[in-house]
Formats: C-alpha cells, sequence, structure tokens
C-alpha cells in the first residue's frame, strides 16, 4: 500500500480534523507534505505517517511528561479506592 494517498477529505476523515483545520495548519507549515493531481491537493500514506510522528513529538515537546503524569495519578486514584 505504499502508493496510497488521501484526498483532503479522506484525509480529514481518517485524523478526525476537519477541513479548515488541515488548511489553517497548512498555512502554518504545519500540515503534512501534499502534491496535486489537477487542481486538488492529495496526502500520501507516508507523508500521513511523517505528519503523525512529527505531531505526536510536537505533543510531548509542549508537555513532555502529560501522558506519564495522567497515568501515574489515575493509579494512585485508583490505588487509594477503599
Amino acid at each position: 500500500m505504499s502508493d496510497q494517498s488521501y484526498t483532503v477529505e479522506e484525509f480529514c476523515e481518517a485524523e478526525r480534523i476537519c477541513r479548515g483545520t488541515l488548511y489553517k495548519m497548512w498555512k502554518k507549515g504545519e500540515g503534512p507534505a501534499f502534491y496535486y493531481v489537477g487542481d486538488r491537493p492529495r496526502i500520501t500514506h507516508a507523508a500521513r505517517l511523517e505528519w503523525q510522528r512529527q505531531h505526536a513529538a510536537n505533543s510531548s515537546r509542549k508537555n513532555p511528561a502529560s501522558t506519564v503524569n495522567a497515568a501515574v495519578a489515575r493509579r494512585a486514584r485508583l490505588a487509594a479506592r477503599p
């Protein structure tokens, strides 16, 4: 499936984001790489995976311990229950 690509609609549905969000990310230079087929942008599967990797890395840089802290806090709450 290395040649699979997504339309804007397919990508947004798969990532559960709206079109406007994707276009805003592109405007900021934060969206996935794309190419045109005619006048329509397409996003390759590889570009989607790379964008997910970068997006996850950027999220963890903003709050690196958030996921770990949430899990630790949840375990502590569960352990404290009678």
